[in-house]
């Protein structure tokens, strides 16, 4: 007996190794811990005078992990508890020891960081500017280029900072160069291969954009492997197939179930962009090539976008995946439909970053 419970002990502590997320608390701990909420940099007060061009960066980082370079992507769904959220950034896998370098010239900042999350799937950020003291994983190192675009690089082994950048963040006010080393990536202790750098893209009004956007895109012609589901406004569900399948009852959602993988890559992906059109000229999408704000202003609320539990329709339950292992689980995201999509012909497009689409047609 004492030899199983052993066992679970070992288990359990090799568990928390295993997990390579980011630092969530609540305010009042990230007061008592010495976080402020506001960091400067962010000039939250300013409007963009020039917007980077897309997928025209070279990814900063000397040792990508052969592989699968890039794990969680920005839209990804995370256990963040005690709530969910979106990834926010991009988790680029790296060899052990791996330097970071800086993708622009800009300003340099480093500190500690970590978040207190909310329902909407939406995040505060708190942070500590060097040289404060913080947990050695939740550390950044991020560059603001000149028209206040702030490239972050998170988990940053604080104890490889080159003397350089040392001296520059003592400082307090001085530049990086594009192409200068920054410091490595620290070392995770997990079972499978997760030495990353936690990308965020962050513009001058504070909102965070998707990395991939910016860099240059990762090769990949794979499409995304998914199938459809309709939930019914009376809670009973079936699948949409190429018989263009002829509903009589109002639909509610339809919701995308699968995983996107870039060529041989180990981890998978959430797709970034799902379209629902209309014959009759109606149309709903969610698009996260971007940002998680849509074309209309408003915010792709999680809750929304990632439902927990999907009922199928032989009556057992599909779960939400919360976990980022290579190759496991898949993901199910729902498109909420307009109110009135009327009859006929419409048609499901899925398309990654690199614009690789899958497309599948119903009749309502």
């Amino acid at each position: 007996m004492m030899k199983s419970i052993k066992v679970i002990i070992c288990i359990l502590s090799f568990a928390q190794l295993i997990k390579a997320d980011e630092l969530f608390m609540s305010f009042e701990e990230a007061k008592e811990q010495g976080y402020t909420t506001q960091v400067s940099g962010f000039h939250l007060d300013q409007s963009v005078t020039s917007f980077p061009q897309a997928h025209q960066l070279e990814w900063p980082f000397e040792k990508p992990y052969e592989k699968s370079f890039i794990g969680n992507n920005f839209v990804q769904y995370q256990p963040y508890r005690p709530l969910v959220g979106y990834h926010y950034g991009s988790d680029m896998i790296l060899e052990e020891g791996s330097w970071v370098t800086a993708p622009v010239s800009g300003r340099l900042e480093g500190g500690h960081y970590g978040y207190t999350g909310h329902e909407n799937g939406g995040r505060t950020k708190h942070w500590k500017p060097w040289p404060a003291d913080g947990s050695a994983r939740y550390f950044e190192i991020a560059v603001v280029d000149d028209n206040d675009f702030r490239y972050e690089f998170h988990h940053i082994d604080k104890v490889s900072l080159p003397q350089d950048i040392i001296d520059g963040l003592n400082t307090g006010n001085a530049r990086v160069e594009k192409g200068q080393r920054i410091g490595q990536v620290v070392t995770w202790g997990t079972w499978f291969h997760y030495h990353h750098i936690h990308v965020n893209v962050i513009g001058p009004k504070g909102i965070y954009y998707n990395p991939e956007h910016f860099f240059h895109l990762i090769p990949d012609n794979i499409a995304s492997e998914v199938k459809f589901l309709l939930e019914y406004e009376d809670g009973a569900s079936a699948w949409v197939d190429q018989r263009k399948r002829v509903v009589s009852k109002k639909v509610k959602n339809i919701v995308l179930m699968g995983k996107d993988f870039k060529n041989n890559h180990e981890y998978y992906q959430a797709p970034v962009f799902v379209q629902v059109k209309f014959d009759g000229g109606g149309m709903s999408q969610i698009d996260f090539r971007l940002s998680a704000y849509q074309n209309d202003g408003s915010f792709a609320d999680i809750r929304e976008i990632y439902p927990k539990e999907v009922l199928l329709p032989d009556q057992t339950v599909a779960y939400q995946n919360s976990d980022y292992y290579p190759t496991s689980g898949k993901f199910q995201m729902a498109i909420p439909l307009p109110e009135d999509t009327g009859n006929g012909t419409f048609e499901v497009i899925v398309e990654d970053i690199a614009g690789n689409q899958t497309t599948i047609q119903g009749t309502l």
